[in-house]
């Protein structure tokens, strides 16, 4: 596992060092280049980034005193207002701290734009991802607790992927002051997340239209939808989306409301299709990759789903009864069956577009026969992303934890301390990633 803490302190200590350089050999300088483009940069970040680095200087100073402090709720009444007496002291008295946090901005958005520069050397860009929320504890919520509701929180009903319904811990904009505001805080919002980027990934893209409210405290089967203006709402990403030369990738899964999908078709976004999803219920039959909108990024599934391996073999199944995201036995046997349908009606479809002949079709149903297994996944991966290949979506995604086989998920949605989200590392190094084949292998399919 990723220890964060450990590497945020060695990161830490290594910029305090980089900091005290810059400030002796260039802040301090008159007419310094680099001090000039320091200087533009907080000076185009305007009272938003100033806030974040008074935010981050009031978290290390609390957390010094305290080390259950993580964020303005655990602070003194004075300090819970940003442009109050209490925090433009505070900034006064330590405007250095302050100028470090600022610097640490500015430093990684020269890593990321030199980044981007390289990838388009390349003939690629980014693919950034505009989460759903932030945290209720965090330097947004304190920085404008006007636009963003911090005694309700995001979700989802129960459905197919969660009967239990999910809980994001992450309060919702208030669609009343977005419209107040002439939409303002959406369009910088957007605006900060297109930056460098090619692509943008909207997660949970029909909280454009309507997002799922629960009032802290309760269950997600107490929770409702909440309508927002839609068009409004859309014309600004559309408007974004064009001043910033970004395309955007809309996470449209789940519970989509009628007419969604073809309003954002209307307005050019991409949609999200995933292989597991695109089926037929009745039946279990998999849509044939004609069958994909143009105007889509296709994947196998997303970070929020198993991998194939993990998802061929029923590990994720497996994971899921045991932290009880199932709410019965019934559940979890169904389910299970399901997944075991599932598993012969994809080798029924790469086999008929295709991506499986007779014989690596017979290996893949035997093994399916008998549960699911990694013996045939050198066989089940390149077949699957054969499929998708073939797709007529003007993006494929190709996660790289299919290409090196991994089985566990990185994030298990629904899940806190039950399941170590977003901290596995892979199981093999860059350098084995390279060696494998698997990749020259994916880009040859593509290729063909």
């Amino acid at each position: 596992m990723v220890d964060y803490a450990a590497v945020a302190r060695a990161k830490r200590a290594a910029f305090e060092t980089l900091f005290t350089s810059f400030r002796r050999y260039h802040l301090e300088r008159p007419g310094d280049a680099r001090a000039a483009a320091f200087r533009a940069f907080v000076r185009d970040g305007g009272k938003s980034l100033e806030r974040l680095a008074r935010y981050e200087a009031l978290t290390e100073h609390f957390r010094s005193l305290d080390g259950d402090s993580f964020g303005w709720l655990q602070w003194p009444a004075a300090f819970q207002e940003p442009e109050g007496p209490a925090v433009t002291a505070f900034a006064r008295a330590h405007r250095e701290r302050v100028d470090f946090f600022l610097y640490l901005q500015w430093i990684a958005d020269e890593q990321l734009r030199a980044a981007s520069k390289a990838a388009g050397a390349g003939g690629v860009g980014f693919y950034r991802d505009l989460a759903v929320g932030v945290d209720r504890n965090s330097a947004d919520v304190w920085s404008d607790r006007a636009t963003i509701l911090e005694d309700v929180s995001l979700g989802a009903p129960p459905d197919a992927l969660n009967a239990l319904g999910q809980n994001w811990g992450l309060p919702p904009l208030s669609p009343h002051a977005l419209r107040a505001q002439g939409y303002a805080p959406l369009a910088r919002l957007l605006r900060a997340n297109m930056r460098h980027a090619t692509i943008l990934r909207i997660d949970h893209v029909m909280s454009l239209r309507r997002a799922f409210w629960i009032p802290l405290g309760r269950t997600p089967r107490e929770g409702a939808y909440v309508n927002y203006r839609f068009d409004e709402m859309l014309a600004i990403v559309a408007l974004e989306s064009v001043l910033n030369r970004c395309s955007v990738v809309g996470e449209d899964l789940g519970t989509v409301p009628e007419g969604f999908r073809e309003r954002m078709h209307e307005a050019r976004t991409l949609s999200s299709r995933l292989v597991y999803f695109e089926r037929d219920y009745h039946s279990g039959r998999f849509y044939p990759p004609s069958d994909y909108p143009k105007l889509a990024a296709a994947s196998v599934g997303t970070h929020d789903l198993p991998p194939l391996a993990g998802w061929w073999t029923g590990d994720d199944l497996a994971l899921r009864a045991r932290i009880g995201l199932f709410p019965d036995d019934t559940s979890a046997r169904n389910a299970t069956d399901e997944r075991r349908h599932a598993r012969f009606m994809l080798v029924d479809a790469l086999e008929q577009h295709g991506c499986a002949g007779a014989e690596t079709a017979g290996r893949l149903r035997a093994d399916a026969e008998a549960g699911g297994t990694l013996a045939v996944y050198d066989l089940l991966m390149p077949a699957v992303y054969c499929y998708l290949s073939k797709t007529p979506s003007v993006l494929a995604v190709v996660a790289v934890e299919d290409v090196m086989g991994e089985v566990d998920a990185v994030n298990v949605p629904g899940t806190t301390d039950q399941h170590p989200n977003w901290r596995r590392k892979h199981i093999a190094s860059l350098e084995e990633i390279t060696r494998n084949g698997r990749l020259s292998q994916i880009g040859e399919i593509f290729r063909r």
